[in-house]
């Protein structure tokens, strides 16, 4: 049984096809499709049932499944023992949320003088997330989660053997141009938050945080947001542009400060509408000193900006 067979098995699984587990590994389909047939000769039980929409695993394919995690990751860590003493590493999936990039940048100043680092920082959903925690991909991830979705996201996190640790409640915000015309007519200058005011103006999704197409930061008024079109980004820079300079809005969380004033920016609160970032990390595992380090800075990322 070969490292190779094990990720083939495992990416089809997640992917429940073999053509996209292929192509996620850079095989071709036949080698795939070798490698799972291979294993099974070796197993003597199939993994996989094959369907006209897909693969789905057997009931031994998905007991073999949970051991093939198991064991791809202690192999991990065998291979991993060559670096212990030397290498200081942090691999952080995070959703673009200020003060958890801003905590990404802090420990990476504190670790500038560590001979040997190891530090990464991507823009991940929160699904997407739990997945990469789960292929060992990452060491934690720092997610946004509405609360009406935590149900979905904690099965989710249990189905992979991960923990969900609350941070902190993030509140939705409106975010316009200063000066916008809807500012007038929403609070505090009336006394109630019409959605219906939206329509005739666009909307700016941005596509790693969106209140659309990632179910767990979906806010409950989701289907009450209308608007004249939509524009998708997928940068956070790009899109404060947009709506610093544009009669267009968006919805996310409430801005920093610094953010606010270099784009021109005034954040609507939307009511009894929020989000809460919270940890994810692996249960069981050892949490190493940089995880540690970095959720401290967090923390005190969160506290300054409770206070602007």
């Amino acid at each position: 049984m070969t490292i190779q067979q094990l990720r083939t098995a495992i990416e089809a699984a997640r992917t429940g096809s073999i053509t996209r587990a292929a192509k996620n590994l850079y095989l071709s389909q036949p080698n795939a499709s070798s490698v799972l047939r291979t294993l099974e000769q070796e197993l003597g039980y199939e993994i996989f049932s094959r369907t006209n929409s897909g693969i789905v695993p057997t009931e031994a394919g998905a007991r073999f499944l949970e051991h093939a995690k198991i064991m791809l990751a202690q192999m991990q860590e065998m291979y991993a023992i060559r670096d212990q003493g030397r290498i200081c590493r942090l691999r952080l999936g995070v959703q673009s949320f200020s003060p958890a990039v801003e905590a990404f940048i802090r420990l990476v100043q504190d670790y500038h003088d560590c001979p040997s680092a190891e530090f990464k920082c991507v823009n991940i959903s929160a699904d997407g997330g739990i997945r990469a925690l789960a292929d060992m991909e990452l060491d934690v991830v720092a997610a946004l989660i509405a609360p009406c979705m935590l149900p979905a996201a904690e099965q989710a996190a249990r189905n992979q053997n991960l923990g969900l640790h609350f941070l902190h409640e993030v509140p939705a915000s409106l975010n316009l141009r200063r000066g916008h015309p809807l500012l007038e007519k929403l609070p505090p200058r009336s006394e109630a938050f019409d959605y219906r005011l939206l329509e005739a103006y666009p909307y700016v999704e941005y596509q790693k945080l969106p209140t659309r197409t990632d179910g767990y930061t979906t806010i409950s008024t989701a289907d009450q947001v209308r608007y004249r079109y939509r524009i998708v980004v997928d940068e956070r820079d790009t899109r404060c542009r947009i709506v610093g300079t544009t009669e267009a809005f968006s919805i996310g969380c409430r801005l920093p400060q610094a953010v606010r004033e270099r784009y021109q920016l005034e954040c609507v609160p939307i009511p009894e509408q929020s989000m809460r970032l919270y940890c994810i990390t692996r249960r069981g595992g050892k949490q190493n000193a940089e995880v540690a380090r970095y959720l401290q800075l967090l923390q005190e990322e969160l506290e300054e900006k409770d206070t602007e």
